[in-house]
């Protein structure tokens, strides 16, 4: 068989494949439920309290953090009162501007209850304004995840630093 009757056949039955399947899914619901049935934040609040600036803070080309908490809702300050539903790790590499970061994100996610729902990974510019970031993956809850976190920082008079997530396009 030529690689082109190979190609020719493949491609034939995938495309019967993606016809015999489609309009079998149900539209996603904006809710806290997952399709699993868990029950997760749809709105956080990251404060950047591990945050280190990598080489150093006057030569920065990226930056690093782990276990930053995730707190349930919109914390207007720093030290907001933090109820945890999970943690955030990652790595910011900042672009050639210096003004915007490539951020890939892996959040830790936890149910009310404190139980681990899965993991969920983003990827997406920092310090961009409108630019949400895309979600490229998960484990348990999240294991099929699809869709964007759109998210705000801000910061204060003493340099502290936060971040609001909303995932209600998750």
């Amino acid at each position: 068989m030529t690689i082109l009757k190979f190609l020719l056949i493949f491609s034939l039955a995938l495309d019967v494949s993606a016809r015999r399947t489609k309009g079998t899914k149900m539209p996603k619901e904006k809710s806290s439920k997952s399709p699993k049935g868990c029950d997760f934040a749809l709105y956080l609040t990251e404060p950047s309290s591990t945050d280190i600036a990598v080489p150093n803070d006057d030569d920065a080309g990226s930056y690093v953090w782990e276990d930053n908490d995730l707190c349930e809702g919109y914390l207007d300050s720093y030290d907001g009162d933090c109820v945890s539903r999970g943690s955030a790790s990652g790595v910011c590499t900042i672009l050639a501007s210096g003004e915007t970061c490539d951020s890939v994100d892996t959040w830790y996610l936890n149910g009310p209850d404190g139980e681990l729902l899965g993991t969920l990974v983003t990827r997406g510019l920092a310090y961009k304004d409108d630019t949400p970031s895309i979600v490229v993956g998960g484990t348990g809850c999240f294991v099929n995840a699809k869709g964007t976190v759109s998210s705000s920082v801000f910061d204060d008079d003493e340099g502290n630093e936060w971040w609001q997530y909303d995932l209600t396009n998750l």
